[in-house]
């Protein structure tokens, strides 16, 4: 029950509820080309990782073709800059960020490799793939969530739910995590 204290606008009451995190902040990270996995750069559950930190590095028989496609348009100047835009468009269906795509035109050379950014920072909450697995498009890779904000769903007795309003801001506190 809600006790008030007319002397301020603060509500006291205990409270049963649950923390749980927010389903929209989840990200899965499926494979964009096919290609065999070399390396996992966040390889246990558990893990944080930063958006645009590496994940892993595919080895892609597809992306080495439209990489290559892309480097030689460049090349070819004022004759190709019209099919430029599709083919850095092409890329980015497969995977690569524009700044991958920046150090491809300034290098000039694909590597036999492709590392694969994350696309949100976050933890990572399962792991679907191993170095060496082959994957086809469309394979989960990776599930990333971001705990950052989290919801605390709770239940209110009828009499108490004169008390709440929306926007109100509340104070939780938890036996397991006092203070915190």
């Amino acid at each position: 029950r809600c006790s008030r204290d007319w002397s301020s606008d603060v509500c006291s009451s205990d409270l049963l509820g649950t923390i749980e995190d927010d389903d929209t902040r989840h990200r899965l990270v499926t494979a964009w080309a096919e290609g065999r996995v070399e390396k996992l750069h966040a390889n246990v559950v558990g893990a944080n990782v930063t958006a645009s930190a590496p994940l892993l590095e595919l080895y892609s028989p597809e992306l080495q073709i439209a990489q290559r496609e892309f480097v030689q348009l460049a090349r070819a100047g004022e004759l190709a800059a019209t099919a430029l835009p599709a083919a850095r468009a092409r890329l980015r269906k497969l995977g690569l960020a524009d700044p991958q795509l920046d150090t491809l035109l300034q290098t000039g050379e694909p590597g036999l490799v492709t590392t694969l950014p994350a696309p949100i920072s976050g933890t990572i909450v399962k792991k679907s793939v191993y170095e060496g697995q082959w994957v086809k498009v469309g394979d989960p890779l990776l599930e990333l969530a971001d705990f950052s904000q989290m919801w605390f769903v709770f239940e209110v007795y009828e009499p108490d739910i004169a008390w709440l309003r929306t926007g109100q801001t509340v104070s939780i506190s938890l036996r397991s995590l006092p203070g915190e």
